[in-house]
C-alpha cells in the first residue's frame, strides 16, 4: 500500500483525500440537515400537539366554568370534537389522583394508562413518544394540566381545591405524522440527489482545480525529467508563466526557471572549465585536506605516466625525485598555508622511474569557515626548455670543445673573486697559460689533433687544481686558471701558487698520446696574484698575459710572476702593432738579397729577405716582427708586398745578361699559401711584371704541407706545371714528419736549416743528419741548398758529402740590391 502510495502523482494525492473529505463531509452535512430538518417536523408536531392539548385544557376549563364538565357524555363529545382532525388518531384526557379523589375516577379512558401519563403526572413536564412506524408513523403527546391563575389546568384553585402548580390531569393526543415522514423522505430524496450531483460537480471542479494548479509542477516535472534524461543543461526551454501569475505556484516556476537559468549558465561555464581541465596542456592535480589525490586530468597521465586509479588516495610524494632537501619542502608548504598558493620549479619522477623538470603552481581552497577544503596543484613539463636553458646557458658560458667555462663566464667569477678577496682580505691569483708551439701541431697534424691536445690538457688542468678554482679555455691554445681563497699571509699565499703553477707546469709538459702519435708539448705561464685589488678585470687578465709572455720569451716551459716593467713591454708590442700597419702603408719595407751559390761557388740566385727601416726606430730586425705579422693578418699584406718587388726585381735582372739567369727565391707565409686563389695570385703577378716564371722560387715551410696534403699537393703541381714556378721546402729536418711527407711532394730542392749547419763540425749528431738529408735528397732527385754555411770548415763538409749550393754569411750576409748586384759583379770578376 506504501509503495503504491508513493507511486502515485501528486494531483491523484491530493486528489483523492479532498474527495474522500468531501464525501464525508457531505455525508454529514447531510445527515445533519435531515437531522435538522427531521427535528423541525417532530419539534412541530409536538408544538400542534401541545397546541391540540392547551386547547383541550382550554376547552375543558370552559366546560367546568359551564359546569358542563361533569357529564361523561360532554367531556367525551368534546374529546371526539377536538380529535376530529384528520390528523390527530387518539384523544383524551387523563385525570390525576386528587381530582379523582374530590371528583371521582371518571371515565375508563381518564384514568392513568401507562408510564408516560403517570411521568407527565409526577414530572408536571409534557411527554412526547414518536413511533416511527413505515406505515403509520405517529407522535403521542402527554401534556399535563397545572393548577395556576390563567385557567391552566382549573379556573378556580379554591373550587378543586388545589394548589397552585399542582397537577390536576394531562391531555393525550396521538398525532399521525404520515404527510410529515412523506415530506422528510421526499427531502431526503431530494437532497441524497442533491447530495450526488453536487459530489460529481465537486469531483470534476476539483479535479480541475487541481489539474490547474498541478500543471506548471507538471511541466516542471516534466522539464526536470527531460533534463535527467538529457543529464545537461545545454537545451533548457523555461516554464511559460501566466502574465500576472504571483501565487505560489507561479513564484515556484519563476524560482525554478531563474534556478535553470542559473544551472544553465552554471553548467556552460562548469563545461568551460570541465574542457579547459581535460584539455589543458598543464597537469592538474587535486587532493583534499589531507593532501590525497582525489582528481587528476590526463595531462597529468601524459607527462608523469600515472593514470586516476593509480594515484587516487595517494600522497603526491610518489612522485617526488629526491633531488630536493627537506629544507625546500618546507618553505614550500609554509608559503602554500600562510600564503594560500606558492610558485616554483622542481624535478618529479614519473612513473617509469625518469625525472623531470616542471613549473608548478599550489593553491588553496578553503571551506567558509576558513579550513581548507582542496589543494589544487597546476604544473608544466619545462625539461625540454630547461635543457634548452641549460644548452643556451652552457653554450654562452662554456667552451665547446673542452667544457671549461669561456671567457664571459670566466670574467663574471673573476669579478666575484676580486670582491671576496677584498671582503675577506685572502689572497688568490690568477694564471694565464699558453700552449708552446701549439701552431706547428696543427699546421703539421691537422686541427682535430690539435683539439685532441686541448681536451687533454683541460683534464690536466682540471687535476692539478681544487673544486672551487677555475679553469677556463679563453680561445685558441690560452686557458686561465683562478685560485681563489689562498690565504692572509702574502708569502704563504704565494708560495702556494708557486707550486700549483708548477704543478701544472710539469702536468702540461707530459708527452700526449694523440691516437697513434706522441705529441711533447709544454706550457708558458704567467701569474698575476691579486689581494682586493681595484683595478679592472682586463687590467688582471692584461698582467697575467704578460706574464706569460715573459715566460715565453725567457725559452717556454716557464712559469713567470708579472712584474710591472711587463707593462713597457706590452706597450711596446702594442706601439709595434701600430707601426707596422704604418710601415705598409708609408712603403718602409725593404729587400735585402743573401747570395745563393752552387758548388762550384757560382752565383746562381739570392734570397730575398724583407726588412723594415723604421724613420725612429732604424732597422728592425725581422725577428721582432716576422712573428707577429704571422699572429695576424698582417703578414697577407707583407707577402703581397715581398711577392710584387720580387717579380719586379726579376723582371729588371732580366734586362742584364750577368742577372737575367738568377733565380730569387721569397719566403711564402702559411697563410698566403693556404688562400684559395694563391695559385692564381702567383700567376697575375708573373703575368703583370712579364718574367719568366722560372727565374722565381718558393721556399715553403713544413707547416705548409700537413694541413690538407692532398689539396697542397694539388696546388703545389699547378705551381710547378701549370704557372712555372719552382718550390723548395725550408727548414727541412726542424718539422716533425718531414721525411713520411718528401715523397708526397713535387718540390725542387729542400734547404737544409741553418740551425743543422752550425753544429756540423762539433756535432755527430747534425752532421749525421745533415748527411741524411743529401742522401735521401738525391734519392728523391731534389737540390739540396744548405743555409748559415759561416765557415770554411762547415763548407768543406757539405761539399765533402755532396751539398749542391750554398747561402751564408761565408759568401755574404742579406745587402741591398745595389750591393747585391756589385757583389755578382765581383764574384764574376774573380771567376
Amino acid at each position: 500500500m506504501r509503495n503504491w502510495w508513493k507511486s502515485l502523482s501528486i494531483g491523484t494525492k491530493l486528489s483523492i483525500p479532498i474527495q474522500a473529505m468531501l464525501v464525508i463531509i457531505l455525508f454529514f452535512a447531510h445527515f445533519w440537515v435531515m437531522d435538522h430538518f427531521e427535528q423541525e417536523i417532530l419539534d412541530g408536531a409536538e408544538r400542534r400537539a401541545t397546541f391540540s392539548a392547551d386547547g383541550v385544557i382550554n376547552g375543558m376549563n370552559m366546560l367546568m366554568i359551564t359546569g358542563m364538565i361533569s357529564n361523561p357524555e360532554n367531556r367525551r363529545l368534546f374529546l371526539s370534537k377536538m380529535g376530529a382532525s384528520e390528523n390527530v388518531k387518539e384523544l383524551r384526557i387523563v385525570r390525576a389522583k386528587q381530582v379523582q379523589d374530590q371528583f371521582g375516577t371518571g371515565l375508563p379512558e381518564e384514568q392513568v394508562t401507562d408510564d408516560m401519563d403517570r411521568r407527565a403526572m409526577t414530572s408536571k413536564r409534557a411527554q412526547f413518544l414518536l413511533s416511527a412506524d413505515q406505515n403509520t408513523p405517529t407522535l403521542r403527546a402527554v401534556v399535563p394540566f397545572i393548577a395556576s391563575t390563567n385557567f391552566r389546568g382549573t379556573n378556580c384553585l379554591k373550587c378543586h381545591q388545589v394548589e397552585a402548580g399542582s397537577v390536576n390531569g394531562a391531555a393525550s393526543i396521538t398525532l399521525d405524522l404520515t404527510d410529515e415522514f412523506r415530506i422528510i423522505k421526499q427531502t431526503q430524496d431530494i437532497l441524497l440527489l442533491g447530495h450526488i450531483v453536487l459530489q460529481i460537480l465537486l469531483f470534476f471542479s476539483i479535479y480541475w482545480l487541481i489539474h490547474k494548479l498541478m500543471s506548471p509542477i507538471v511541466k516542471l516535472k516534466s522539464v526536470m525529467e527531460s533534463l535527467h534524461l538529457r543529464g545537461s543543461m545545454d537545451q533548457f526551454v523555461p516554464i511559460e508563466l501566466d502574465k500576472g501569475s504571483l501565487d505560489e505556484i507561479g513564484k515556484l516556476s519563476a524560482a525554478f526557471n531563474q534556478m535553470s537559468k542559473a544551472l544553465f549558465n552554471s553548467e556552460k561555464s562548469m563545461k568551460l572549465a570541465a574542457s579547459i581541465y581535460q584539455s589543458n596542456a598543464d597537469a592538474i592535480v587535486v587532493t583534499d585536506e589531507n593532501n590525497l589525490i582525489v582528481d587528476v586530468n590526463p595531462a597529468f597521465t601524459r607527462i608523469t605516466g600515472y593514470t586516476l586509479d593509480e594515484v587516487i588516495g595517494k600522497d603526491p610524494k610518489i612522485l617526488q625525485s629526491g633531488r630536493h632537501d627537506k629544507e625546500f619542502y618546507r618553505q614550500m608548504w609554509q608559503s602554500i598555508l600562510n600564503k594560500g598558493h606558492w610558485q616554483g620549479e622542481m624535478w618529479d619522477k614519473r612513473k617509469d622511474g625518469g625525472l623531470y623538470a616542471k613549473l608548478a603552481h599550489i593553491n588553496v581552497l578553503r571551506r567558509s569557515d576558513g579550513n581548507v577544503y582542496r589543494y589544487v596543484a597546476q604544473f608544466s613539463d619545462i625539461t625540454e626548455k630547461k635543457q634548452k636553458d641549460e644548452l643556451i646557458y652552457w653554450q654562452a658560458n662554456y667552451d665547446s670543445l673542452t667544457s671549461l667555462p669561456n671567457r664571459r663566464l670566466f670574467n663574471d667569477r673573476l669579478g666575484h673573486a676580486l670582491a671576496a678577496s677584498k671582503r675577506n682580505a685572502h689572497y688568490g691569483a690568477l694564471m694565464f697559460l699558453d700552449l708552446d708551439k701549439f701552431k706547428t701541431l696543427n699546421d703539421m697534424m691537422g686541427h682535430g689533433y690539435g683539439d685532441m691536445l686541448l681536451v687533454e690538457v683541460a683534464k690536466r688542468l682540471k687535476s692539478c687544481t681544487r673544486d672551487e678554482d677555475t679553469v677556463a679555455r679563453l680561445g685558441g691554445d690560452e686557458f686561465v686558471v683562478l685560485i681563489e681563497d689562498v690565504s692572509e699571509d702574502a708569502d704563504v699565499a704565494l708560495q702556494y701558487v708557486a707550486q700549483i703553477a708548477e704543478k701544472i707546469r710539469a702536468a702540461i709538459a707530459a708527452p700526449y698520446q694523440l691516437n697513434t702519435y706522441t705529441h711533447y708539448s709544454s706550457p708558458s705561464i704567467g701569474v698575476c696574484p691579486f689581494y682586493g685589488n681595484n683595478e679592472p678585470i682586463d687590467e688582471l687578465i692584461k698582467r697575467a698575459d704578460m706574464a706569460m709572455y715573459q715566460a715565453k720569451d725567457s725559452g717556454r716551459n716557464r712559469v713567470r710572476f708579472f712584474d710591472p716593467h711587463m707593462q713597457q713591454l706590452v706597450e711596446a708590442r702594442a706601439a709595434l702593432e701600430s707601426d707596422l700597419r704604418l710601415a705598409i702603408s708609408d712603403q718602409q719595407f725593404q729587400l735585402y738579397y743573401q747570395i745563393q751559390l752552387d758548388y762550384d761557388l757560382r752565383p746562381i740566385g739570392a734570397e730575398a729577405l724583407l726588412r723594415w727601416k723604421h724613420p725612429k726606430r732604424g732597422m728592425v730586425s725581422p725577428a721582432h716582427f716576422i712573428p707577429f705579422a704571422e699572429e695576424s693578418v698582417l703578414i697577407m699584406q707583407i707577402g703581397h708586398w715581398v711577392l710584387d718587388t720580387a717579380c719586379q726585381q726579376i723582371a729588371a735582372w732580366s734586362h742584364n745578361e750577368q742577372t737575367r739567369n738568377l733565380i730569387l727565391a721569397i719566403n711564402i707565409s702559411a697563410q698566403q699559401f693556404k688562400q684559395p686563389d694563391f695559385v692564381g695570385q702567383i700567376a697575375a703577378m708573373i703575368q703583370k711584371h712579364g718574367i719568366e716564371p722560372s727565374r722565381l722560387k718558393l721556399e715553403l715551410t713544413e707547416s705548409v704541407a700537413l694541413d690538407d696534403i692532398d689539396s697542397v699537393v694539388t696546388k703545389m703541381h699547378a705551381l710547378r706545371q701549370v704557372v712555372g714556378v719552382s718550390l723548395s721546402l725550408d727548414d727541412f729536418g726542424t718539422g716533425y714528419s718531414s721525411l713520411s711527407y718528401l715523397k708526397l711532394l713535387p718540390l725542387d730542392q729542400i734547404k737544409i736549416d741553418q740551425n743543422f749547419v752550425r753544429d756540423i763540425t762539433t756535432d755527430a749528431g747534425d752532421a749525421v743528419m745533415v748527411k741524411t738529408i743529401i742522401d735521401m735528397a738525391k734519392n728523391f732527385g731534389l737540390n739540396v741548398i744548405a743555409e748559415g754555411v759561416g765557415t770554411e770548415a762547415q763548407l768543406a763538409f757539405l761539399k765533402k758529402n755532396g751539398c749542391m749550393a750554398f747561402q751564408g754569411y761565408l759568401f755574404s750576409e742579406p745587402v741591398p740590391v745595389e750591393e747585391f748586384e756589385a757583389l755578382l759583379l765581383f764574384r764574376r770578376n774573380q771567376i
